[in-house]
């Protein structure tokens, strides 16, 4: 049987591991974006197809 330190430990991985993937797909989205600004393509098409605010993509 498992003990609440092992639980918490088990349930502490899961949720850094979550927490790194969706970094990693903020990061893929970030990177997709800021190529489509500096292509010419308008920040309102980048939002509506990345799901990114106006203020995310105008940091790029």
């Amino acid at each position: 049987m498992k003990s609440i330190i092992d639980t918490a430990y088990d349930e502490g991985k899961l949720e850094g591991g979550l927490e790194g993937i969706f970094e990693c797909k903020l990061e893929g989205k970030l990177e997709i974006a800021k190529s489509l600004k500096e292509n010419g393509i308008p920040t309102e098409l980048i939002q509506k197809t990345i799901g990114l605010s106006k203020e995310e993509i105008e940091r790029l």
